[in-house]
C-alpha cells in the first residue's frame, strides 16, 4: 500500500540522517547560486514575495506550504499579467487568463516545449531515458491506438475492476474501515496494468509494487538532481540510480513476456491487445530491446497510476462528504446499465457521474499551477505528478509574448489553474461544490460537458494539441471504478472528521490517513 511504501522508504532514509543534512546544505547553496544567475535574467518580470537570491528562499518555502495563496496573490497584484515565483530549485513564471492560455496553445514546440519542460522537471535523461523525448513513439499509441481500442478492451477492464475490488475491498455484511488512498492505489495499479501488460503479470504483486515505487523513485532522484548544477548530474545519478534499479527489476518480469510476444509475431500468432504488444509492433531497431520497452511501460505507469488514484479518491471523498448525491448517481447508473449493459457506451451516457468527477477536478485539480512540484515529507522526497505538467512549457529560445514580456531561454512557464477554475465570470458560485454543475451543459451533447473535453476555463487535462493523450482511458477507469463502488457498496465516513487535502507546493494530496467505512450494499 502507498502509505506503507512511504514508511518503508522513510526508515531507510532516517538511518542516514547526517548525510541528508550535508546533502541538503550543499543543495541549498548550489540552488542559491542557480537562483541568483537565473533571477538576473528574469528581473523584468515582477515577483511574488522576495526576489533577492537569499530571501527568495523564504518565498520558496512559503510556496511549499501555501502555494494557492502565493499564486492568488500574484494573479490579484499583477492583474492577470505574468509573474515569477521562486522555487527551491528554479524560478517559475506563471501566466493567467484566456489570452495567455491561447498563446500557450498556439506557440510552436520549438519556442515553448512541453516535452522539454517535463524533461527538465523530472530529469528524464537520467530517470527515464532521453529516448522517450527524442523518439516519443509511445504518444501516438496512447493518443490514438489506446483510445480507439477502448471498446475492445472494456470487457477486460470490467473484469479487472470487479476482481480487484473483490480481492482488495471484499464486500462484507458489516462495516469495515479502509484507507482509500492505500487501497485504491493497488486497485488502480491492477486495472491499469491489465491494459498495459495483461494477465498474469497485471496481478503479480512484485511487478505491481515496482510500478508504484518507480514513480516515487523518479521524483526522488529528480528533485536531488535539480538541486545540483548540470555538470554534476551524471555523478549524482551514478550515486543514486533509484529509478534505474526499478527499471532493471521490472525488466526481469517483462523480458519473458516480450520473448513470448516476439515468437507470436514471428510465427504469425495473434498478438494480445495491450500496450506492451502495441509498443513491440511499433518499435524499431534498438527500441525493441527489453530494456527500452520496459522504460516505456514504466513511463506509462508513471503518468497513470497516482494521478488516476488521486482523482478517484477525491471524488470518493466528495461523495462521503456530500452523501445526498449518492441516490441520484445510483439511479442514473442502474438505469443506463439496464438499457446498455456494462459497456463503454453506458459510461458515456452517465452524464451526472461525469459531471461529478469533473466538478471534483475543478475544485481539486492535481495542482494549483500546471507543473510538477517538490514535496518533502518525513525525510522522504516525493514529487506528485501534477498532470505531468500538461500545460507547462519550457522556453527553447528567448520568446516574446503578445503582451511584450520576454521569456528567457530555459525558463519554465506555467498556467495558474486554481484562479482559472474558480473564475466567477465563468462559474456561478465558483467556490461551492456542485456535483451536477455540468449536466445542463451536456443535455444536447455529452461532449460539451465531458470531463475529457479541453477548454480554456478547465485545465485539468492540459490544453491544445498537447492535452493529456491518455485522458479518455483515465476517464473510463475512474468512471467505471466509481460506478461499481456506488452500486456494490454502502460507504460513509468513519467519524465526524471530514477528509482534508494536503497541499505541498502546487501539489494536492488527498487525505492519506482517512478511514472510510464500507460494507456490501443493502437494497
Amino acid at each position: 500500500m502507498l502509505g506503507s511504501l512511504l514508511e518503508d522508504r522513510t526508515c531507510m532514509l532516517t538511518d542516514a540522517t547526517w548525510s541528508l543534512y550535508v546533502a541538503g546544505a550543499i543543495a541549498i547553496f548550489l540552488s542559491w547560486l542557480y537562483l541568483n544567475s537565473e533571477g538576473r535574467k528574469l528581473r523584468h518580470i515582477p515577483t511574488v514575495g522576495y526576489s533577492s537570491p537569499i530571501l527568495s528562499f523564504i518565498t520558496a518555502f512559503k510556496f511549499l506550504l501555501y502555494a494557492e495563496d502565493v499564486v492568488n496573490e500574484g494573479v490579484d497584484r499583477f492583474n492577470g499579467g505574468p509573474f515569477k515565483i521562486p522555487m527551491l530549485d528554479r524560478w517559475m513564471v506563471v501566466f493567467h487568463g484566456e489570452k495567455y492560455t491561447n498563446e500557450f496553445k498556439k506557440a510552436p514546440d520549438d519556442a515553448l516545449s512541453i516535452h522539454m519542460a517535463i524533461s527538465e522537471t523530472i530529469q528524464v535523461p537520467y530517470t527515464v531515458g532521453s529516448e522517450v523525448v527524442t523518439n516519443p513513439y509511445h504518444l501516438p499509441l496512447i493518443r490514438v491506438q489506446l483510445t480507439k481500442n477502448l471498446d475492445n478492451i472494456f470487457p477486460e477492464l470490467l473484469e479487472e475492476v470487479i476482481d480487484s475490488l473483490n480481492d482488495l475491498l471484499p464486500p462484507t455484511q458489516e462495516w469495515k474501515a479502509f484507507q482509500p488512498m492505500n487501497t485504491f492505489v493497488d486497485v488502480v495499479c491492477r486495472i491499469t496494468n491489465r491494459t498495459f501488460v495483461g494477465l498474469p503479470l497485471s496481478r503479480n504483486a512484485n511487478f505491481l509494487q515496482i510500478c508504484k515505487l518507480y514513480t516515487l523513485d523518479v521524483f526522488k532522484d529528480s528533485v536531488i538532481m535539480n538541486m545540483v548544477p548540470s555538470f554534476i548530474r551524471p555523478l549524482s545519478y551514478f550515486v543514486l540510480k533509484n529509478s534505474y534499479r526499478q527499471i532493471l527489476m521490472c525488466m526481469k518480469h517483462l523480458e519473458p513476456v516480450i520473448s513470448d510476444y516476439e515468437k507470436m509475431n514471428t510465427t504469425g500468432g495473434e498478438m494480445p491487445n495491450n500496450m506492451l504488444a502495441w509498443l513491440l509492433e511499433a518499435a524499431k531497431d534498438e527500441e525493441r530491446s527489453p530494456l527500452r520497452l520496459t522504460k516505456r511501460i514504466l513511463l506509462a505507469n508513471f503518468t497513470a497510476i497516482h494521478t488516476t488514484t488521486h482523482t478517484f479518491v477525491q471524488a470518493l471523498y466528495n461523495l462521503v462528504s456530500n452523501p445526498a448525491y449518492i441516490p441520484e448517481l445510483r439511479e442514473e447508473i442502474e438505469d443506463v446499465v439496464e438499457c446498455n449493459g456494462w459497456s463503454r457506451a453506458a459510461l458515456e451516457s452517465m452524464n451526472k457521474l461525469d459531471s461529478f468527477i469533473k466538478e471534483t477536478q475543478r475544485l481539486a485539480p492535481l495542482g494549483s499551477v500546471s507543473t510538477p512540484d517538490t514535496v518533502i515529507r518525513k525525510w522522504f522526497v516525493i514529487r506528485i505528478c501534477c498532470g505531468i505538467g500538461q500545460s507547462s512549457r519550457m522556453a527553447i529560445k528567448d520568446y516574446t509574448c503578445n503582451g511584450g514580456t520576454v521569456i528567457p531561454k530555459g525558463t519554465i512557464v506555467a498556467l495558474a489553474i486554481d484562479p482559472t477554475h474558480r473564475n466567477g465570470d465563468k462559474y456561478s458560485n465558483p467556490e461551492k461544490f456542485e456535483g451536477f454543475r455540468f449536466v445542463n451543459k451536456g443535455s444536447n451533447s455529452n461532449k460539451v460537458s465531458s470531463m475529457v473535453t479541453l477548454s480554456d476555463d478547465y485545465l485539468a487535462f492540459g490544453i491544445g494539441k498537447h492535452g493529456c493523450p491518455g485522458r479518455f482511458f483515465a476517464a473510463n477507469e475512474i468512471k467505471l471504478l466509481l460506478a461499481h463502488v456506488l452500486v456494490t457498496y454502502d460507504f460513509k465516513l468513519a467519524g465526524s472528521r471530514r477528509p482534508k487535502t494536503t497541499t505541498f507546493g502546487s501539489s494536492r494530496i488527498p487525505d492519506m490517513k482517512m478511514d472510510v467505512l464500507f460494507r456490501k450494499r443493502r437494497m
